[in-house]
């Protein structure tokens, strides 16, 4: 009988056996079964590996939940932190809300600096209000629940991207970029 890549041909009434259908390594349902489990088990390390990122300066600062067991979501009410707060002006060119694009360590995270020193950090679904104090080159964010935060910042007025895009601000916190529209 001749052979064509391998496999005999079908005779009419024959029964044709894959090596996969008798425990072979082929594509048959167990060894799918077993690619899918070796899939989940990879995906379930990675989740693992991806967790928030610690305030121990590896990361963008992201403070603790003021209600950990309810944290409170953007646009919900939120206790002011009191007014005898440590706080200070703002400088106009830091004001407003400063928004941390969708990738990398400020992604769906914004930063709102009010004249005052009122301070909304928003991350994800989580929202902090607390206050800060302006120096040249450091701010001091005081989250009402949790110790204050030191970060060096710089600002850098409208760039004007080649040919595409909005000219925006740049503010850096610790060398986490945040953006402003012009």
């Amino acid at each position: 009988m001749r052979k064509f890549f391998g496999v005999a041909p079908k005779r009419p009434g024959a029964i044709h056996v894959r090596r996969a259908d008798i425990g072979g390594t082929g594509t048959g349902r167990a060894a799918a079964a077993r690619r899918l489990g070796t899939v989940l088990a990879c995906a379930a390390l990675l989740a693992g590996a991806c967790g928030s990122p610690a305030n121990d300066g590896g990361g963008p600062y992201v403070p603790p939940p003021t209600q950990p067991d309810a944290p409170p979501l953007p646009g919900k009410t939120v206790t002011p932190p009191p007014r005898d707060a440590p706080r200070s002006a703002v400088p106009p060119e830091l004001q407003g809300t400063w928004s941390g694009g969708t990738s990398g360590g400020t992604a769906y995270g914004s930063v709102t600096l009010g004249p005052e020193g009122d301070l909304i950090i928003v991350k994800g679904r989580l929202r902090w209000v607390g206050t800060v104090v302006v120096e040249r080159g450091r701010m001091t964010f005081y989250i009402p629940g949790s110790a204050p935060r030191q970060e060096s910042w710089s600002w850098q007025d409208c760039q004007y991207p080649g040919g595409f895009g909005y000219p925006y601000r740049t503010l850096s916190l610790s060398g986490y970029s945040y953006v402003q529209d012009c």
